[in-house]
């Protein structure tokens, strides 16, 4: 019951979060105003607070959820991906974006959600590479490329 209550505090905020990114101005193509990155954070989070409450809803309806599902310590993901996402906030002028989001992609893979170092890796170049078309090549962002711009990138 009480991961239905999350999955609605979650959407809930998302959608109040997506209002006030709007009323910030998203801006236009190729100059995203301060309300872009916000606003698309906001229709992640919805979208995904969306698809939790639907399968927990499921889960409920199915009985199929165990008590040892209920009782996994999620506090200590919480907290440690508060401890990444600072972490995030003070590399990204060092090492640059696209770094940092593969760094913390890697990170969320193998500790948060345990995956193979393989889908990690894939996951993780695929996201860097996606964020980096996504910013820099199509919205022509202007992004903190830190040790990249040695290189040219």
């Amino acid at each position: 019951m009480t991961g239905i209550f999350r999955s609605i505090f979650w959407l809930i905020f998302a959608i109040y979060v997506s209002i006030e990114s709007y009323r910030l101005d998203l801006g236009r193509w190729g100059m995203p105003g301060p309300g872009y990155f916000p606003f698309g954070l906001a229709i992640l989070l919805g979208i995904i607070s969306l698809f939790s409450l639907v399968k927990t809803l499921k889960e409920l309806s199915s009985r199929k959820a165990t008590v040892e599902s209920l009782k996994r310590p999620l506090w200590k993901n919480i907290v440690l991906v508060q401890i990444a996402m600072i972490v995030f906030v003070f590399l990204l002028n060092r090492i640059g974006f696209a770094l940092c989001i593969l760094l913390f992609t890697i990170f969320y893979l193998r500790v948060i959600m345990p995956q193979r170092w393989s889908t990690t890796i894939i996951v993780g170049l695929s996201t860097m590479f996606a964020i980096y078309v996504l910013f820099n090549i199509l919205l022509n962002a202007q992004l903190p490329k830190g040790i990249l711009k040695f290189l040219g990138v």
